[in-house]
């Protein structure tokens, strides 16, 4: 359970690097609106078909793209920003946290996990 409040925050932090980032795209409103849409944008793709209770049922090869293209964007994004070290850091911690998750979840049944 704890691994998978660690993944929670590392969502979270993935999001508020891609709102880093997307200030760091542009000037003033420009800025602004970049700062904003691009997490919106990721978080709604994460909505939709990775997040645990995702709105669609993707298969699995579907879901497991969708996270290593949200937070492999993370890491790049740390590497344009200047800090390639936090990207490398970011990117093993998400790896190995998400590899702990993966074997938590399959030595409980899902109905434990998710509920009925």
């Amino acid at each position: 359970m704890a691994n998978e409040g660690l993944a929670f925050v590392f969502e979270l932090v993935a999001l508020a690097v891609f709102a880093w980032w997307g200030a760091s795209r542009g000037h003033g409103l420009t800025a602004v609106l970049f700062g904003v849409l691009v997490p919106v944008a990721a978080a709604v793709v994460w909505g939709l078909l990775a997040a645990p209770r995702a709105a669609v049922k993707a298969p699995l090869a579907v879901v497991v793209v969708v996270k290593v293209a949200f937070f492999g964007a993370a890491v790049a994004a740390l590497v344009d920003l200047g800090d390639p070290v936090w990207g490398v850091v970011f990117g093993v911690a998400v790896a190995a946290n998400t590899a702990a998750v993966t074997v938590s979840r399959r030595s409980v049944p899902s109905t434990e996990l998710w509920g009925p």
